[in-house]
């Protein structure tokens, strides 16, 4: 069982960072509501902050991960643990992109971007796959940034019109 949903925050550009960052948890929190509420019949749940500081829900057998970037707003929830990752599409120079790769990828990861001429596409490709193997461990970025991202069967990695995604859920 899988269920995701997938929101958009209208003229998100205009908002103030606080205020993005604000309508960004709320719209998460409403896409949660949604899909326990109109899939699972769920009405009357509680968050709770796991040791990691990855959030759960306390007493039932599902789980969630809420991702948001510049506007766009992605929830699942799964009965088996998931993670998931959300990145706005955006051109980013390709110095930045190495400068970053060098920083946060493996070498493999590093050697597939330089393939790639350092795109932007490919970075957040990698990136999302990340964060979302971050979220489903349940560990902190910088823990999980040590293992390459590029060949796990169960991180899957898909594009809307202005957004890429990565969800990790092992079947």
């Amino acid at each position: 069982m899988y269920y995701k949903k997938i929101g958009e925050i209208q003229d998100y550009i205009l908002l103030s960072r606080h205020a993005l960052a604000t309508a960004e948890h709320e719209m998460g929190r409403e896409l949660l509501r949604d899909i326990l509420r109109e899939h699972l019949g769920i009405e009357d749940y509680t968050i709770s902050i796991g040791e990691h500081g990855k959030p759960y829900l306390e007493g039932l057998p599902y789980h969630f991960s809420i991702s948001h970037s510049r506007g766009i707003v992605i929830c699942v929830v799964s009965d088996k643990p998931i993670g998931v990752d959300i990145e706005r599409l955006r051109d980013i120079p390709s110095g930045r992109v190495r400068a970053l790769s060098e920083r946060f990828f493996t070498k493999d990861e590093q050697e597939y971007l330089a393939k790639k001429e350092f795109g932007s596409r490919d970075f957040l490709f990698i990136w999302t796959r990340k964060e979302a193997r971050s979220k489903f461990e349940g560990v902190p970025f910088m823990e999980a940034i040590s293992h390459s991202c590029l060949d796990i069967p169960e991180l899957m990695t898909a594009t809307g019109e202005n957004y890429i995604y990565s969800e990790y859920e092992k079947f």
